[in-house]
C-alpha cells in the first residue's frame, strides 16, 4: 500500500525524514538528522509507483488462493441476501 505518511529513512544514518506539506516534484529531502540529501519528491513517487506495480505483479502471477477465498467470504458476508422466486440464493 502507499506511504501515506511520506516518510522514508535515510541510506546515510537509518533516521526517518518527511516532506511537510505539498511539496513539488523537484523538492529535495534532507534528513532531519544527519542533513544528507535522500531523494527528490519526483523520486519518492516513481519509486512508490514502481514498489505498488511490482505488489500487483506478484500478486497476479502467485496468488494466494486462501487470501482469494477470505477476500470472497468477507465480501460475501457484507451483502444482504438475495431471494428469487423464494429460493435464498447466499
Amino acid at each position: 500500500m502507499l506511504n501515506n505518511s511520506r516518510k522514508v529513512s535515510c541510506p546515510h544514518c537509518g533516521e526517518d525524514s518527511s516532506w511537510k506539506g505539498s511539496p513539488g516534484p523537484e523538492d529535495k529531502l534532507f534528513c532531519q538528522h544527519c542533513e544528507t540529501l535522500i531523494m527528490t519528491y519526483e523520486d519518492y513517487i516513481h519509486h512508490l509507483i514502481q514498489k505498488e506495480v511490482q505488489r500487483l505483479i506478484d500478486e497476479y502471477f502467485d496468488p494466494n488462493p486462501a487470501k482469494e477465498h477470505s477476500q470472497l467470504i468477507n465480501a460475501l458476508e457484507r451483502t444482504q441476501p438475495t431471494t428469487v422466486r423464494g429460493i435464498n440464493l447466499f
